[in-house]
């Protein structure tokens, strides 16, 4: 704002230069003498403008080296460049908690003794609601949107989901030993299951539409057709380890625990993404 400022400012004042240079021109009374001192003055006020103009250049050279980051003196990166790293990895943490996240519901949900094993229109059924749910979590978003802004509806749906993730796996894991003796407590752990089976279909796109509506905000139309592709794969990088992973967390701690994982990991992405 500064310098369209500034510069508005010396564009109005060399018209007015100009405009009373001209009628300098015009006046009868003007003597060769005037007309000497006259452009004497005025390469004094164009030599103070270069100074001046130069002066800034040098200065915003200076900021903006100083606000690059240097990773063992070998690579510099700019702030746009740094954004734009920060975000790519808040996305990766989010695919690979989403690939932690969705063998272990899609198991929990196909099984016998806490999902719909037995049912075989369960899956259909539970589909139909992915859309629904979208829509509400698209309307809670809009509005954290609007009374706070982006990068706090980002923060806001990270946390939340991953909340939702772990008080679920948590309320599974205390379920788990007490439904073979209690028909309605087998009952609330299907009902915790199918619907974290529906929010998981649900969430994924809600976050990942941020960060790439922030990446593209941040890069160029030229940048985002070269480092899009690379971005995406580091995603998908990310996914590959997390879906190897799943089946020792499995053995380890259980699917309970793996979607408390899965948790943490979604909550620790919002540290990339206020960078």
């Amino acid at each position: 704002i500064e310098k369209a400022q500034s510069q508005k400012y010396r564009n109005e004042l060399g018209e007015k230069l100009i405009e009373q240079y001209d009628s300098f021109l015009t006046d009868p009374r003007v003597t060769n003498a005037h007309m000497e001192e006259l452009n004497q003055n005025l390469g004094r006020i164009f030599d103070e403008f270069r100074d001046e103009i130069n002066e800034r250049h040098r200065h915003d050279d200076d900021d903006g080296n100083n606000n690059n980051l240097s990773i063992l003196g070998i690579l510099s990166l700019t702030p746009q460049a740094r954004a734009t790293l920060s975000m790519a990895t808040c996305m990766s943490l989010h695919y690979l908690a989403y690939s932690l996240a969705r063998p272990a519901t899609m198991t929990l949900f196909t099984s016998t003794r806490l999902g719909f094993g037995n049912s075989v229109s369960a899956y259909p059924f539970a589909m139909t609601f992915i859309s629904p749910m979208s829509f509400i979590l698209l309307l809670f978003y809009g509005n954290v949107l609007h009374q706070r802004g982006p990068l706090k509806a980002l923060q806001t749906t990270t946390v939340g989901c991953a909340t939702i993730l772990g008080l679920c796996g948590a309320l599974l894991a205390k379920l788990d030993p007490l439904i073979d003796s209690n028909a309605n407590l087998a009952k609330v752990a299907r009902y915790i299951v199918g619907i974290l089976f529906i929010f998981r279909e649900s969430y994924v796109q809600l976050i990942t539409s941020q960060h790439w509506s922030f990446i593209s905000s941040v890069l160029t139309p030229n940048q985002s057709s070269t480092w899009f592709a690379p971005i995406s794969g580091l995603t998908s990088v990310t996914s590959a380890v997390s879906a190897m992973g799943v089946g020792k967390l499995s053995g380890l701690w259980g699917l309970q625990g793996v979607l408390g994982v899965a948790a943490i990991v979604l909550g620790l992405s919002v540290f990339f993404g206020e960078r």
